[in-house]
């Protein structure tokens, strides 16, 4: 009877310790089915941010901030050196939620034995989140045909604009109303054109630095508006570029981004090369000024049309440059009647030793041997210089450059 009742409880406790057991099995097999849903296991990673035993909230700020963040950060798109800011907000859909369930998916889908040998030994179950995200191409294309209409210029070509005004130098005054026949005048009118462009050469030196090449003497002077290179943004291809520039490591490093897109370029049909050397004649101060690349390199008194023969003012340029110039009579019937029809080099020759023609019909630059003409209103229309000025002008320009005539 002792012996059956000691069996009995035997049995008892064998049961409830198998009760017990089963029971706390069941819990702890509940306790970690939970955990494989809301805890990542240990070995997970994304964008090299360790997810390992933490929560899924805790996962998904992580994820937030290693993949979101970066990926919708303002990207700097490049056009020929200007800058403008993409906002990828409109254009790129992160999924955080779909990596989030794949943080948590090791820990779920590896089998029981090694899901015990990762919670009680510590095995790693290693896995990388791949970031998921996708990009719009068609918001990226419409956003970059609106940068189109903002981007786009045409080239620009250079160009000149002459300005005049203000008192004259003293030099130039000087040499205007000292003129005469003698050589010593002559000398005085080419050493006062050689103190103007050495007195406006420093001007210039000492400028503001302002894009513009200017240059200003005794009031008259030219400003060389630079050329620029047009530009037209490539949408399609721009496009692709920005689409494929979120496919790369680039995308997810957090660094600050820019983007070169493509355009086609548009060059100038006139560059400042056209305006390497100008010729402004200035014909209430008797004077032409020789600039080159923008700045005043010589000044020159001249003479020039009487009112009957006004020199023509506007845009010109030389045409043609006359070695010993032969005249021919471009009045036969008029004021040149009483002249021969030609008269070769040499002396007597009314054009002197040189002539620079312009485009400017019979009109040019020439010498004279009466130079107690040069700065005054003596003329049919052309320019007379003293032998020395026309002479080292002619070895200054060439055919093709421009000249502005002015009052």
């Amino acid at each position: 009877m002792g012996t059956s009742r000691l069996s009995s409880r035997i049995i008892l406790i064998v049961l409830s310790i198998m009760l017990l057991s089963l029971t706390g099995g069941m819990a702890w097999a509940t306790v970690n089915e939970f955990q494989a849903r809301t805890t990542v296991a240990k070995g997970v990673s994304v964008n090299g941010h360790d997810l390992s035993d933490m929560s899924e909230a805790e996962a998904r700020s992580i994820i937030t901030q290693a993949v979101s963040e970066p990926l919708l950060r303002p990207v700097t798109i490049d056009i020929d050196g200007d800058g403008y800011s993409f906002d990828p907000v409109d254009s790129v859909h992160v999924d955080v939620d779909a990596m989030v369930s794949d943080a948590l998916a090791p820990r779920r889908q590896v089998s029981f034995p090694a899901r015990l040998r990762h919670d009680f030994i510590g095995t790693p179950l290693t896995s990388e989140v791949q970031p998921a995200y996708s990009v719009d191409i068609d918001a990226v294309t419409k956003w970059v045909e609106d940068l189109a209409e903002k981007a786009n210029r045409p080239a620009l070509d250079a160009s000149v604009t002459v300005t005049v005004g203000g008192s004259s130098l003293a030099a130039e005054a000087s040499s205007n109303t000292k003129a005469s026949k003698s050589k010593k005048a002559q000398a005085s009118a080419e050493a006062s054109s050689s103190a103007e462009a050495s007195s406006s050469a420093r001007v210039g030196a000492s400028g503001s630095g302002d894009s513009a090449q200017t240059q200003r003497a005794g009031g008259s002077g030219i400003i060389i508006e630079p050329s620029k290179v047009g530009i037209t943004v490539r949408v399609k291809e721009s496009a692709d570029l920005i689409v494929d520039a979120f496919a790369t490591k680039d995308a997810l490093s957090g660094d600050d981004r820019t983007i070169e897109i493509a355009v086609d370029k548009i060059e100038p049909e006139v560059t400042e090369k056209r305006f390497e050397r100008v010729l402004l004649v200035r014909l209430s101060e008797r004077r032409v000024r020789l600039f080159v690349n923008g700045k005043l390199e010589k000044s020159y008194p001249c003479a020039i049309g009487t009112a009957s023969y006004p020199t023509p003012r506007g845009n010109f340029e030389i045409t043609e440059k006359r070695y010993r110039p032969t005249w021919v009579n471009p009045a036969p019937n008029g004021w040149g009647s009483n002249m021969p029809p030609r008269i070769a080099p040499g002396p007597g020759n009314p054009l002197g030793t040189r002539a620079i023609n312009i485009s400017a019909s019979g009109i040019r630059f020439h010498g004279t041997e009466n130079i107690r003409s040069v700065g005054t209103a003596a003329s049919h229309g052309c320019m007379r210089m003293y032998r020395g000025d026309i002479e080292d002008m002619f070895d200054r320009v060439e055919v093709g450059d421009k000249v502005y005539i002015v009052k």
